[in-house]
């Protein structure tokens, strides 16, 4: 069956212009000057509206720095630097689940943990580049505890 070609009465013809406050389309009427204002206001304030952040570390502040050097720390007295880099790389797509999780967690982990330190880190694991520091870090402390026991 040969496929339809469209007529001209079927065909419409779309405007790239916004329409005037009046509500009609043409471009008769003293509010174009308005209009033109007004969508650039509007382009002004979304244009950041979904705008990612740069990519890269995000080094803590000086507050919570201790409590992940504390965190990157324990995993390398425990020679666990390999899994946690790899859980971290794998999950980084899910960073921002993950501290929201734990916002969510919060009232039943703080029973058990620092209040405070526990909203620290969930804080600035909001951050996109939280995991990659941390990942670098981790590495960092491993190359560091190798250099001074000599190796395993």
């Amino acid at each position: 069956m040969p496929a339809k070609r469209p007529t001209a009465d079927s065909t419409t013809t779309r405007s790239t212009e916004p329409p005037d406050s009046s509500g009609s389309s043409g471009s008769s009427g003293s509010s174009g000057s308005e209009t033109v204002a007004r969508w650039e206001e509007t382009w002004k304030a979304l244009r950041h509206a979904f705008a990612v952040p740069a990519s890269g570390p995000v080094e803590p502040d000086e507050e919570t720095k201790p409590i992940v050097d504390r965190l990157c720390a324990e995993v390398v007295r425990r020679r666990l630097v390999g899994p946690a880099v790899l859980f971290l790389e794998m999950s980084r797509p899910l960073n921002e689940v993950a501290a929201a999780s734990m916002h969510f967690f919060g009232p039943i982990v703080t029973a058990l943990f620092d209040a405070q330190a526990y909203e620290r880190l969930a804080r600035y694991l909001e951050n996109r580049g939280a995991l990659e520091w941390i990942a670098t870090r981790l590495q960092t402390l491993e190359d560091e505890r190798t250099a001074t026991t000599g190796g395993g």
